[in-house]
């Protein structure tokens, strides 16, 4: 073979080495790890300008969730890159999806609030492929997370605005053998709320912006002036407490609802000389766990009975928890008849206290008890019930002696 042949193969072959793809990494030529992820097959991302024109032209205001830090994205569905893009005032969030076999992208945000079921939830997404795909809302409620989603919408190619009527009956749930005919519970105490994109099997790159809630005030503030006449007038009409003495933790402020039970109102009352606290269950209609915590930094002794005041205008069981810095302890329920006062008592002696590390089964005493940081009233019973409290006597144990100061140095001798 002539030199030339063999270079003009040689300058053949380099010639299609420069037409093949580049490495990974380098697309634009920039340097492995510096690229921003992106779906290497359909659609692709807008950038610089056409980007900015694109956020501009949304149907609806930034504002929302969707504008906001921390979506995750969900292992049952495909695989994809979430990233926020634009301006604080113009801000979208972007879901890159990759090919996959589940059909759609699940991304979760954890947020806790009290939603307004009568004002839809609007959500505005923007396809930047041919073919349509679907959105849907999903929402983790209460502390079980029971998992809500919606009719899926259609989103065309470009802008689409989407409303989802969250009055509808048209919800899937476990409930219901995954069909869409559950409507969501109220209040909707929401946990978690998720959005779904519906893309088959094929890559896609959606901007989502907006994502508006209406939300309904806090429980214990949702009582307006004439409900909290009315309960206040009920406490007057209560019997008098029996408690002898001033308990040892007063109810008359610092209590608030525990984030990790179902919906309740929690509130101090005036009854005359004295003041109640009211533990009234607000869920949807059904038995419902629900507690008040109050910060309540003590020493909780070894042996004894705790006791609580308790009043109820229908049957429950009331129990007692602490937040120690070894975790969650949760004592057993006792029943209380509606009615009358009654002095709860519960033993906090021996393992009969729930914990993650029992796996909730009341086999384990209270550890770092004289290191209690909050303090909890636990109450079981149907939505509706009113649970008052005229006080809480914890036996605490005597505080930790003082530490021995060590002997001084003896003074060292002088001379040479």
């Amino acid at each position: 073979m002539s030199s030339r042949r063999v270079w003009v193969l040689s300058f053949a072959a380099a010639l299609l080495a420069s037409c093949g793809p580049p490495p990974p990494g380098t697309e634009s030529g920039a340097p492995p790890g510096t690229e921003r992820p992106r779906v290497t097959i359909g659609p692709r991302r807008p950038s610089g300008a056409e980007e900015d024109r694109l956020l501009a032209a949304s149907p609806v205001r930034a504002d929302g969730l969707a504008a906001q830090s921390g979506w995750k994205v969900q292992a049952w569905g495909n695989r994809a890159e979430v990233s926020l893009a634009g301006a604080r005032r113009d801000r979208a969030l972007v879901v890159e999806a990759e090919s996959g076999e589940k059909g759609k992208v699940a991304l979760r945000l954890d947020r806790r609030l009290l939603a307004k079921r009568e004002a839809p939830a609007v959500l505005a997404a923007y396809n930047t492929g041919r073919e349509p795909v679907k959105v849907a809302l999903g929402f983790g409620v209460s502390n079980r997370l029971v998992y809500y989603e919606s009719t899926p919408q259609v989103a065309r190619g470009g802008w689409n605005r989407l409303a989802f009527d969250l009055t509808a009956g048209t919800f899937k749930t476990q409930a219901t053998g995954w069909k869409h005919e559950a409507a969501l519970p109220k209040p909707l105490d929401v946990r978690q709320v998720y959005v779904l994109v519906y893309n088959g099997n094929a890559p896609t790159v959606v901007y989502l912006r907006g994502l508006h809630l209406e939300t309904a005030p806090p429980l214990d503030a949702a009582a307006g002036s004439k409900a909290r006449s009315m309960i206040a007038a009920e406490a007057k009409k209560l019997p008098a407490s029996p408690r002898a003495k001033a308990l040892g933790l007063e109810v008359k402020k610092g209590w608030w609802t525990a984030d990790f039970t179902d919906p309740a109102w929690v509130m101090p009352v005036s009854a005359g000389e004295n003041t109640l606290l009211l533990i009234r269950i607000s869920g949807e209609k059904g038995a419902h766990k629900v507690a008040a915590g109050r910060d309540e930094a003590m020493r909780l002794a070894a042996k004894g009975e705790a006791c609580l005041a308790v009043h109820a205008s229908a049957d429950v069981r009331v129990g007692l928890a602490f937040e120690t810095s070894a975790g969650y302890f949760e004592s057993k329920a006792e029943p209380v008849k509606a009615g009358a006062w009654r002095e709860v008592k519960i033993g906090l002696a021996g393992k009969t206290f729930k914990s993650e590390k029992s796996k909730w089964k009341h086999d384990l005493a209270v550890e770092k008890r004289d290191e209690v940081k909050r303090v909890f009233v636990v109450v079981e019973g149907e939505s509706g019930a009113r649970v008052w409290l005229d006080g809480i006597e914890l036996p605490k144990a005597p505080a930790a002696p003082p530490t021995p100061k060590a002997p001084a140095a003896p003074a060292a001798s002088g001379g040479a």
